[in-house]
């Protein structure tokens, strides 16, 4: 592994996670029918939480730790994600939305 490799997937994650832990304890999010989610888990049914590029930023910090899988891309990029969303306590699945949706999601 060169030096690269070794920032990109063990000092940028870390930092990234420093970051948006930083971040998040600055912002108030509010939410409503939280008790849905409880309910539903409760039951043993499965969620599906869907949520656009670009918009997860503030929720990775809210939902973390609560045994959530999210599907990552298996490119560069998406790996780095994955690294980061692991250190929020996430479970991650690869996939990709054009290449193999339905396998992922399964």
């Amino acid at each position: 592994m060169n030096i690269s490799d070794f920032i990109y997937q063990n000092i940028l994650p870390a930092f990234a996670r420093f970051v948006i832990k930083g971040i998040s304890i600055t912002v108030r999010i509010q939410t409503r029918n939280e008790e849905i989610i409880e309910t539903v888990k409760k039951n043993g049914t499965q969620i599906v939480f869907v949520w656009w590029h670009g918009r997860q930023f503030l929720l990775v910090s809210y939902f973390s730790n609560r045994n959530i899988a999210i599907m990552s891309s298996t490119i560069r990029d998406g790996k780095l994600q994955a690294d980061i969303l692991r250190k929020f306590g996430y479970q991650i699945v690869f996939g990709s939305s054009a290449k193999s949706p339905v396998r992922a999601l399964i």
